[in-house]
């Protein structure tokens, strides 16, 4: 009888433990699968109450992003519609008043709910600063970036001799994330060069469209080495953002 029990005892226990590693293993991959899986939409986690677009204010319902000081993107409707939000302006227990700084397309009017983050440039022209849209020839096809040379050196030059510098964006953003470090680099006398990389949406798609963490995106960053100092680099930096840094890290 004693003999039964502890059979029945080991053999419950080994179905727990099968159905934990189970569990464990299904977590994991749909970790994996979130990670490697370009998204194709993002969830929009913050309520628009109401906006105010003569006061230049925007009402939030409380989340995690909307309750941070500075300056963010928000998104909304899809992500087609985008707009620029300052200084927290008032709280409540449910709310957040922040300044609406600008709207750059979409009718935010009309939108419930929306997404912010923490970059708040979409291209050189909010830098004013001179630039050029180039390609940089991978060996999965073009892939575009942005050139940006020094202070008062005009775009449309072949040739930028000089340091270099090649921004990295992160996983599941595009390129327009790395432009807030370009004005420091462009005033410490270095060329930007703001680069894709496959499946971020820019640039070509890998044959399985998957991220590899950096362990194939670097060779579009050698890529835009290459393409640096066929155009006058004397040293290069590579400053990456997240997964970015693991790419340059590759490189």
């Amino acid at each position: 009888m004693r003999e039964s029990r502890r059979h029945a005892v080991l053999g419950a226990l080994g179905m727990l433990a099968a159905v934990v590693l189970t569990g464990v293993a299904i977590v994991a991959a749909t970790a994996a699968r979130t990670i490697l899986v370009p998204p194709r939409a993002r969830d929009e986690d913050t309520e628009v109450l109401s906006v105010d677009e003569s006061a230049g204010t925007i009402t939030l319902g409380r989340s995690p992003d909307a309750v941070v000081d500075g300056r963010y993107s928000f998104w909304f409707s899809g992500s087609r519609g985008h707009a620029r939000l300052g200084a927290i302006v008032s709280e409540t227990s449910d709310s957040v008043t922040r300044e609406l700084l600008s709207v750059t397309s979409g009718d935010l009017g009309r939108a419930r709910r929306g997404r912010l983050n923490g970059w708040f440039l979409l291209t050189p022209n909010d830098l004013d600063v001179d630039f050029d849209t180039v390609d940089i020839e991978t060996e999965l096809g073009p892939a575009p970036a942005w050139l940006i040379p020094v202070a008062g050196t005009a775009s449309g030059s072949s040739q930028h001799s000089g340091p270099w510098a090649i921004h990295v964006h992160g996983r599941a953003v595009v390129k327009a994330e790395t432009l807030r470090a370009v004005p420091v680099f462009r005033d410490a006398g270095y060329t930007s060069l703001v680069v894709s990389y496959r499946n971020d949406t820019e640039a070509p798609p890998s044959p399985d469209g998957r991220y590899a963490l950096g362990d194939a995106e670097w060779h579009d960053v050698d890529a835009a080495l290459a393409f640096a100092l066929e155009h006058g680099a004397t040293s290069i930096v590579l400053m990456g953002w997240s997964m970015g840094g693991a790419i340059a890290l590759q490189v």
